[in-house]
C-alpha cells in the first residue's frame, strides 16, 4: 500500500491584502500585481467604464431612431399605425385596400429601415414617436 504523507500547514509568506518587502530576484511591482488586478475588477468599475464607453453610442442610435422616421414614406408611416393599433399583415391590406403582398412588403421595408424587427418594438417605437392612430 502507498503511504500518503502527512503535510503541515505552512502560513502564507505573503498573505492578501499585505505589502510585503521586495524578496530575491522579485521586484515590488510584482507583488503588487494581484492588489491591481482586484482594483480593475471591481464591478463598479466595470459598469462605470462600460457606460462612458456607449453613453455615446446609446446617444448616437438614438438620433439615428429619431431621424428614421423622417426616412418613412407616408405609406409606410400608416402600416406603422396600424402595427401599433395590433392589425395583422392581412388586416392592414384590408384596411388600406392593398394585396397582402404589398402590406408584406411595407411592413419589411419599415422595419429594415428601423432596424426594428419585432412587433413588440415596432409598437414601441409608434407609442415613443406619436405614431398611434388617433
Amino acid at each position: 500500500m502507498r503511504r500518503e504523507a502527512k503535510l503541515k500547514p505552512q502560513a502564507n509568506p505573503h498573505p492578501v491584502g499585505a505589502r510585503a518587502e521586495e524578496p530575491e530576484g522579485r521586484p515590488a511591482a510584482l507583488i503588487q500585481v494581484p492588489d491591481s488586478i482586484r482594483w480593475i475588477a471591481k464591478p463598479e468599475r466595470y459598469s462605470q467604464a462600460r457606460n462612458e464607453l456607449l453613453e455615446p453610442v446609446r446617444e448616437a442610435l438614438a438620433e439615428l431612431r429619431e431621424a428614421s422616421l423622417s426616412v418613412l414614406t407616408s405609406r409606410e408611416r400608416e402600416v406603422l399605425r396600424l402595427i401599433a393599433a395590433g392589425y395583422s399583415t392581412k388586416q392592414i391590406a384590408a384596411e388600406l385596400d392593398i394585396a397582402f403582398k404589398t402590406a408584406v412588403t411595407h411592413r419589411t421595408r419599415l422595419m429594415s429601415k428601423l432596424d426594428l424587427h419585432e412587433t413588440a418594438s415596432l409598437t414601441r417605437y409608434a407609442i415613443r414617436h406619436g405614431q398611434l392612430p388617433a
